[in-house]
């Protein structure tokens, strides 16, 4: 299978499973209609533990992304010696002196 084999795969995906424009043009929050209250109710019944688990990944150089369909890892740079990024923001601070 080609590169172009799979981007027609994920293309056709894409067409079929959409669900842009689903719930009007103005909507704002997508899938997340389809978990109303009566969801949550059931959701909440399935507990037996209550032990949360993390489902958080790193969006640092260490992050989920292998290149494939041109994605890559976010990388922190500066092009001025004197900036400083924070990791918390990704927004340049200048840096202290000491």
């Amino acid at each position: 299978m080609t590169h172009q084999d799979d981007l027609s795969i994920l293309e056709d995906y894409i067409d079929r499973c959409s669900n842009w424009g689903r719930w009007g043009p103005d909507d704002e929050v997508g899938t997340v209609n389809l978990i109303t209250q009566g969801k949550v109710r059931e959701a909440a019944a399935l507990v037996k533990v209550g032990k949360t688990i993390s489902l958080t990944m790193p969006y640092d150089s260490r992050g989920p992304q292998n290149g494939y369909l041109g994605r890559a890892n976010p990388i922190c740079t500066s092009s001025r010696r004197d900036l400083d990024t924070s990791p918390a923001s990704n927004t340049p601070r200048k840096r202290r002196p000491w």
